[in-house]
């Protein structure tokens, strides 16, 4: 409990490493002071960073990719991305995504992209908690809705992209392509002109400016 680590990837690539926030009001700084580190799991059984209640990841920079499992697991917790990129993953399931949130998820800067997901409900971000997206944010060219905000998730979108984004089916619940939203969906850019829908779904792209 109540421990603050940064791990400072420093340009090197580590593999096959499974990171567990337990406890309370811990965190882990993920920095990468070269520009080229990464995390690479291509045989870890779960997600590569898992948080548990009340702890918080700072992901400031650094690469999280190819994981079968998405690369983030929030159950209850608070993820913040500050810069960075999360790729590769594939990953298949019921509610699944290269994130998968329940807690609180704030994406400041960095993008999430070229992550296969099948299955039902999912997205490159699957969304039950609360998830903002901010200015030099995206999450693009993903084999998937962009974003799943399932029922009790509150999805705001302050700013970012969201783009290019394909599903090769709409069976098992995988509906959409840019936002498939069952939740709270507010977008503060339009949202004089966007009603809030209990099902809204776009089939391309979305941008926020």
């Amino acid at each position: 409990n109540n421990k603050n680590i940064t791990l400072d990837l420093n340009g090197k690539t580590i593999k096959n490493i499974r990171i567990d926030l337990y406890g309370t009001q811990s965190s882990l700084t993920l920095n990468d002071s070269v520009g080229t580190g990464k995390i690479d799991n291509n045989n870890v059984d779960g997600s590569t960073i898992y948080i548990y209640n009340q702890n918080t990841f700072i992901m400031n920079n650094g690469t999280l990719c190819n994981n079968n499992y998405g690369s983030v697991k929030n159950d209850g917790g608070e993820f913040i991305m500050n810069g960075g990129s999360i790729y590769g993953n594939k990953v298949s399931g019921t509610r699944c995504g290269a994130v998968y949130n329940e807690g609180e998820f704030i994406m400041n800067r960095g993008s999430i992209y070229d992550n296969e997901i099948s299955g039902s409900f999912c997205g490159g971000v699957y969304n039950k908690g609360k998830f903002t997206m901010c200015k030099g944010s995206s999450i693009h060219d993903n084999d998937a809705n962009g974003v799943y905000n399932d029922n009790d998730g509150i999805f705001t979108m302050e700013n970012g992209s969201i783009s290019e984004n394909t599903l090769k089916s709409t069976s098992g619940g995988c509906h959409g392509g840019g936002v498939y939203n069952n939740g709270k969906f507010i977008w503060l850019k339009k949202i004089s002109k966007l009603p809030i829908f209990y099902t809204f779904y776009l089939n391309n792209s979305l941008t926020s400016w």
